[in-house]
């Protein structure tokens, strides 16, 4: 059976995890991809022109959409990992959301077929086009 070597140590595990490819982890891995791309297009809806309760409504169903899945990652994790419950509330008490949520997103990823390399030059290529002039240090030569 095959297997995908994962990076788990910025989860507070050992560093790598073998997981193999079956039909199930294949199957979670599409899952969180959808759920992961269901939340990014509800969250690009603009609540700006709500206000009173339709605002409050609308912003209390985006935290819980959110809420919703940072526990669906946390399942994800400990399901694709086979992970204890004391396991995963380790990795709770030592990984942050944003941490968890990257490494969800690296995970899915590597079940799509992209190896580590193939993320690192689209983390690379993110980097660079989200990159702010104003933080890029100034030329000493221009001034």
């Amino acid at each position: 059976m095959q297997k995908i070597k994962l990076k788990t140590a910025v989860l507070g595990l050992k560093e790598f995890t073998e997981v193999p490819t079956t039909y199930r982890n294949q199957e979670m891995a599409n899952q969180m991809y959808i759920d992961m791309l269901k939340l990014s297009i509800s969250q690009t809806k603009d609540l700006s022109g709500l206000t009173g309760k339709k605002a409050t409504k609308a912003y209390i169903e985006e935290a819980e959409k959110i809420k919703k899945l940072d526990q669906q990652q946390l399942n994800f994790i400990q399901n694709l990992l086979k992970l204890t419950n004391k396991e995963i509330e380790k990795v709770k008490d030592i990984a942050s959301n944003k941490e968890i949520s990257e490494w969800n997103n690296y995970a899915v990823m590597r079940f799509r077929g992209l190896t580590d390399k193939d993320i690192e030059e689209i983390y690379t290529e993110q980097n660079e086009v989200t990159e702010d002039p104003k933080d890029v240090p100034a030329d000493s030569d221009s001034n």
